[in-house]
């Protein structure tokens, strides 16, 4: 919630069903901003979605409220399915999601937020995502709620790859398990699945690694889906549920499709400018991955990719304003040594090459200095 010239008003959240035991309620109070964690009943829950859709202020709630309207979220891909593994779920269980949001945008609070008694709060949009479990700027939740009801009968769990096949493991928490037929596709050729090893393992064999699948857990009494995943391998951002026996096998399929919005190729670190500044683009575009150690030919030549890493940290540091949180992996492909810089979407925008003071932002496979349009965009957000 957000305080405003006396008056407080309901900015975004989540109202997320669970079945977790009553716990005691949080209230955060820094002054301007106001975080609440509150558990109750379905039936209030469905009250105070009612009182929000029909632009009344819920009862127990000190807040003015907006006018929302109902919508499907933007990230779900079916009314029907729900969003798959592979997307933006709200829920760790296939969940029915929908929107109550205004469309108007509203500026948050400006950090740092500082209360004696209170956890410190520097940037006060990125703790309202964490306190609410939405990246807003994925989610585009600007001014809202988010409503969330899962299915706890079953999930996908994970789904690793291996030399020669693609294993999916659900997790159930259905008493007796639910009578199940599971379907999968890839590369859009329906392919067989048959049992695993275990309970709730099944086993898809593969010759290679496919570019994409689709995967359809159902119920058979029923015919209707539970839950589902929808993910291509080339992705660079790929789900937590993703695995691969092999590291380097997931970098194969991203060096394979070539440079890309996503993806950076880097032969060598040279004096680090041209580095830093694909550091400074992705971080202002929607993040990506640099691979050092591979050429513009997508030839992998490898690198010291410990001496390397430590470069790049004392370079973002240095070089980039303001710095840039990133994560590193050390991959061995046709025996040579190769450094993956993961960069996120920066959430101090713009983000800017300390040594000439250009923002850059990514546009297809190449960096350029952002538009005096962009650059408006970019301080918007």
């Amino acid at each position: 919630m957000r305080r405003h010239e006396g008056h407080t008003k309901f900015v975004r959240g989540t109202l997320v069903f669970t079945r977790e035991r009553k716990k005691p309620d949080q209230i955060l109070d820094y002054g301007e901003m106001v975080l609440m964690e509150r558990q109750i009943t379905c039936q209030d829950a469905l009250d105070f979605v009612k009182s929000l859709k029909d632009q009344k202020a819920p009862t127990g709630y000190d807040f003015d409220s907006l006018p929302m309207k109902f919508s499907i979220p933007s990230w779900t891909q079916s009314e029907s399915l729900g969003t798959p593994v592979g997307f933006h779920r709200l829920s760790a269980w296939p969940a029915a999601e929908f929107l109550l949001n205004t469309g108007v945008s509203t500026s948050d609070p400006r950090g740092p937020l500082v209360r004696h008694n209170l956890p410190l709060v520097i940037t006060p949009s990125a703790r309202i995502d964490e306190w609410i479990g939405i990246t807003t700027n994925h989610h585009r939740l600007e001014t809202g709620l988010a409503v969330v009801m899962p299915d706890f009968r079953l999930r996908i769990a994970k789904i690793r790859f291996e030399e020669t096949a693609m294993k999916v493991f659900l997790e159930t928490d259905a008493k007796p398990s639910v009578d199940l037929i599971i379907k999968a596709a890839l590369d859009d050729a329906e392919v067989d699945v048959v049992a695993g090893a275990s309970p709730n393992e099944y086993r898809i064999e593969i010759e290679r690694l496919p570019s994409s699948f689709h995967l359809f857990v159902f119920d058979r009494s029923t015919g209707v889906v539970i839950d589902w995943a929808r993910v291509y391998l080339g992705w660079t951002d790929l789900p937590p549920e993703i695995e691969f026996s092999l590291p380097g096998k997931r970098f194969e399929i991203l060096i394979a499709g070539g440079e890309t919005q996503e993806l950076e190729f880097k032969q060598e670190l040279d004096n680090g400018f041209r580095l830093i500044q694909s550091v400074v683009a992705f971080a202002n575009t929607d993040g990506g991955i640099i691979l050092v150690g591979v050429d513009d030919n997508a030839k992998v030549v490898g690198t010291d990719v410990d001496s390397d890493a430590e470069k790049v940290k004392e370079w973002i540091e240095r070089r980039c304003d303001p710095p840039v949180t990133v994560s590193f992996d050390k991959v061995t492909l046709d025996d040579k040594r190769v450094l993956a810089i993961r960069v996120p979407k920066g959430i101090h925008s713009p983000c800017q090459h300390r040594e000439n003071g250009v923002v850059y932002v990514r546009r297809g496979a190449t960096d350029r200095p952002a538009s005096r349009t962009e650059l408006q965009s970019l301080f918007k957000t």
